[in-house]
């Protein structure tokens, strides 16, 4: 089977829109003119000329790429978390979405309205969650359709156990390259955190299948009283297996995991001290996050720009450009928010167009509140000299916590006021 290209659309930019033609070419005008949003530029009928005078154009900014179908001056967000379904093979002690045992999801008629929505909203990059992802019979089903509207399918998120050959096969069929965000949860301590014997082992064949066949893995493991002193041992087999990085947390107080006893912020921070001089040590084999305590990204994929701190700035940057949507339909900023009093009110994609969805009044009173409003509702805040460091902190964290939406992030304040992060 030959690999199969993904589909690309393009529009004129606003600066080509409001210039001159694209110059005196045939090619370049003839595709100038194809940018239209609906026509599928990685078609048989495009020559090598054509796409040659195609990557002219985006070169100088003439046109650029988007979803099939997307009309705007803007995209509205940069992609979104796509929780596939909410079915799972693991009965985890600390799912978020206070569902051990999995939950439904929709048909995939409905899922392609959903994608059409996302067109709508110029959505380009697409990370696909669960449940368990590789739990949904049409999943490939449901790829082809996102490569069909242009979507680049950037990153999966699994427990790996059901990694096999043949998903690789129909990966490798579409040339996806992903990255696998593979829960791991310590070496002899994986089975109980995730309720099923044997998940450990499994989960150590789908990593290392999906490494040998070149694709980045991305572990990130839970932290509770069980899995602490696992850490270096977990740290080896990270190194051992080549993964690409390795982030270590502990679970949100959300769903299964409100009733969890949480790692004191001190014993934490030792842990993430000696993890942090092993990998000095082995001469930083890959990206390394250590909950908010340490980061370092080893590749340029994994790097990320964070603006000076500025009171202007929305209180979350990420939320509005990568939004997530539940396996219902359900679209909510991140998916903490599933556990709160706001994620009955969330607007649904599948009820609604994306325009009303998007400007659903509940939904912008979390999206558009900026950090000078969580400042002014926290005077202390505004005059701690730790505030350029932890930025006021997660809203749903503070929501979790039972402070609100403009309540103090506890759990970061505390990290910075300490100084435990030095």
């Amino acid at each position: 089977m030959g690999k199969m290209a993904q589909a690309f659309y393009a529009i004129p930019t606003a600066r080509a829109q409001a210039g001159p033609a694209p110059g005196e070419d045939p090619a370049e005008r003839f595709v100038y003119a194809m940018c239209d949003g609906v026509t599928d530029l990685s078609a048989p009928a495009f020559l090598p000329v054509h796409r040659s005078a195609l990557r002219r154009l985006l070169a100088r900014g003439a046109v650029r790429r988007c979803p099939k179908g997307f009309r705007g001056p803007a995209p509205d967000i940069d992609g979104v978390l796509l929780s596939v379904t909410g079915r799972c093979n693991m009965r985890c002690r600390h799912c978020y979405m206070g569902a051990p045992e999995g939950q439904g999801e929709l048909p995939l008629e409905t899922m392609r309205r959903i994608l059409d929505a996302l067109c709508e909203a110029g959505a380009m990059q697409i990370s696909l969650t669960g449940g368990e992802p590789l739990m949904r019979a049409d999943l490939m089903e449901l790829t082809d359709s996102i490569l069909a509207r242009g979507m680049a399918i950037t990153d999966i998120f699994t427990n790996a156990t059901l990694i096999d050959q043949t998903f690789l096969a129909e990966l490798e069929a579409r040339a996806l390259r992903p990255r696998f965000h593979v829960s791991f949860d310590g070496v002899g301590r994986h089975d109980a955190m995730r309720g099923v014997p044997g998940a450990e082992s499994a989960a150590r064949r789908g990593i290392t299948a999906l490494i040998s066949a070149g694709h980045r893995v991305i572990l990130t493991t839970s932290v509770d009283e069980n899995t602490l002193p696992a850490l270096e041992k977990t740290y080896a087999f990270a190194k051992a297996a080549g993964v690409h990085a390795w982030g270590i947390g502990r679970p949100v107080a959300a769903g299964c995991a409100r009733s969890m006893g949480r790692v004191a912020d001190g014993d934490f921070a030792c842990a993430c001290h000696a993890l942090k001089a092993l990998w000095e040590a082995d001469g930083r084999p890959f990206t390394l996050g250590l909950e908010s305590y340490f980061s370092y990204a080893v590749t340029r994929d994994m790097q990320h720009d964070i603006p000076e701190f500025a009171p202007e700035q929305y209180a979350c940057g990420s939320c509005r450009a990568f939004p997530h949507i539940t396996h219902e339909g359900i679209l909510m900023p991140c998916p903490c928010y599933a556990d709160t009093e706001f994620a009955g009110v969330f607007p649904s994609l599948v009820a609604q167009d994306w325009h009303a969805a998007w400007h659903d009044p509940t939904l912008r009173r979390v999206m558009d509140i900026r950090k000078a409003e969580v400042l002014r509702a926290n005077p202390d805040c505004a005059r701690c000299e730790r505030l350029a460091d932890c930025r006021t902190g997660c809203r749903v964290s503070a929501v979790l916590a039972g402070g609100g939406l403009l309540g103090r992030d506890e759990i970061t304040c505390n990290i910075f006021r300490k100084g435990l992060r030095a």
